[in-house]
């Protein structure tokens, strides 16, 4: 596929088509559970959840029939990863519009761009490439990016709600626990040995215990949270946050994670030359999946919509993988049981779903009533254990036979 008759296959997203919004229920990125204004607004600039893990499970798939994935949008870093996959054709939907126009502002980077170009504007700024790639989007994307120009500024995949007070909340930590030299050396240690050893006897002292204590506190999180999300909230959140945190930086290989780096530098990791390295960036990034996200990138497409309500009019049997993200964490749980149904129902045989959660389940939670969906133990411990991200990375993996 030429980048050419890619762009062209962009029209449809130029004539304004982005789906429907305003529906019921929650999906991935929306804004329940966040404080925020009546305009969209992007949440997230990244998904901080390692891509590899449904990547993988969407190449393992064994399906005959061409490959179609469903995902929940966010900012697009898991879409845009299973198009590396080949021959697949990809939808996300996300409830929120601004997340949408993240992705297709991406997508657009992806397309028009060189490899270089567009890696410097996901990690470093949009703004210098903007005015080459925003014939591409549809209006209301255009006139969004043009009333919210800073998310230009910085590198896209950084541009979201969350991601500047992450920002905010390092620059404290910076102050109160390990300097932001301090923190780049321990990441950049050579061997797990090495930053195991240096984890346990230098970072983890008394103000890591004191600061993540403090940050994980409802009565911080009251900040920047909704009380019905804080409700929900498990009575130990504390203790398992922190237990995860310590497991990235004590039981996985730092050094080239860029979720790691991500979380605490909000930056990749770099080679001798300067250059990213490769193993540090998410899928879509890498120079080894460039050539097959060009020729997928066309069968890529974002929508505003829920995902119950997008599924509930998709055909039988169509769709082989859904990445699903954590959409079930704070949601009523008749929501999880129509979720569940159109999965159910437009699973083809042979499918798998990815469900993340950010705190551990005690029994499945795709709650198919029919029996439909088999809850596979031996995988889901497969893909947790191969996850090198700080959050989200509870993971739950169903087939439908």
């Amino acid at each position: 596929m030429s980048e050419g008759s890619a762009e062209k296959e962009l029209e449809f997203w130029r004539d304004g088509k982005l789906g429907k919004s305003g529906k019921s229920g929650k999906s991935g990125s929306g804004s329940a559970g966040v404080r925020g204004s009546a305009q969209p607004a992007v949440l997230f600039g990244q998904v901080r959840e390692d891509a590899e893990v449904e990547v993988a499970l969407f190449r393992s798939i064994k399906s005959k029939a061409k490959q179609n994935a469903f995902a929940i949008a966010s900012g697009g870093c898991t879409a845009l990863s299973l198009a590396t996959v080949k021959e697949c054709k990809i939808i996300a939907v996300d409830i929120n519009p601004a997340q949408v126009y993240l992705c297709l502002l991406k997508t657009a980077a992806l397309t028009r761009l060189s490899y270089g170009e567009a890696q410097l504007a996901m990690i470093q700024s949009a703004w210098p490439y903007y005015q080459r790639v925003e014939e591409l989007l549809p209006a209301e994307a255009r006139e969004f990016f043009s009333s919210n120009n800073n998310l230009l500024m910085a590198g896209l995949n950084n541009c979201g709600v969350t991601d500047s007070r992450l920002k905010q909340l390092m620059s404290l930590f910076y102050l109160s626990v390990h300097t932001r030299e301090q923190t780049r050396q321990f990441l950049s240690l050579p061997t797990l040995e090495a930053q195991q050893e240096h984890f346990t006897k230098m970072w983890k002292n008394w103000q890591w215990d004191f600061a993540l204590n403090v940050v994980l506190s409802k009565t911080f999180l009251s900040f920047g949270f909704a009380r019905e999300a804080l409700d929900k909230l498990p009575k130990d959140f504390s203790a398992i946050m922190k237990a995860r945190l310590e497991r990235a930086l004590s039981q996985v290989h730092i050094k080239d994670n860029g979720y790691v780096w991500q979380t605490f530098l909000s930056e990749y990791p770099r080679g001798p030359q300067g250059e990213a390295m490769e193993l540090a960036l998410p899928p879509y990034l890498q120079v080894k999946n460039q050539k097959m996200l060009k020729q997928n990138l066309p069968r890529l497409a974002f929508c505003v919509d829920d995902a119950v309500s997008w599924l509930s009019e998709q055909k039988d049997s169509s769709i082989d993988m859904f990445a699903l993200s954590n959409i079930l964490e704070l949601v009523k749980s008749d929501y999880g049981i129509k979720l569940a149904e159109q999965v159910a129902r437009t699973a083809r045989p042979g499918a798998l779903v990815c469900l993340r959660s950010i705190f551990p389940k005690d029994m499945p939670v795709l709650r198919d009533l029919n029996g439909t969906l088999q809850y596979r133990a031996d995988l889901s411990a497969e893909m947790e254990a191969k996850d090198r991200s700080c959050f989200c990375n509870f993971i739950q993996v169903y087939e439908k036979p």
